[in-house]
């Protein structure tokens, strides 16, 4: 969310694991949807330290809250094909 579209920041992490670097994956203001992008991509690259997905939570209206999974206090994506949106 932070550096632009998600094959970018995907592209991010590539160059970080050439570079043996690690990387965080943050969000801002954003609905379930998008931070299940950046759980999906947090989870699939092992050059990711730490990610920073909570923002969310509290965003009244939210239609795509489904597209996350709360189960013993961390997040998991969806078990739905895709972002977990049918």
């Amino acid at each position: 969310m932070k550096v632009g579209p998600i094959q970018l920041a995907h592209e991010i992490c590539v160059i970080a694991a050439v570079g043996r670097k690690r990387v965080m994956i943050g969000c801002m203001d954003e609905a379930a949807l998008a931070i299940a992008a950046g759980l999906h991509l947090a989870l699939s690259s092992p050059v990711v330290a730490c990610a920073d997905l909570e923002e969310h939570v509290g965003l009244e209206g939210d239609p795509t809250t489904d597209a996350l999974i709360l189960r013993d206090g961390r997040r998991r994506p969806s078990d739905a094909p895709g972002l977990g949106l049918a």
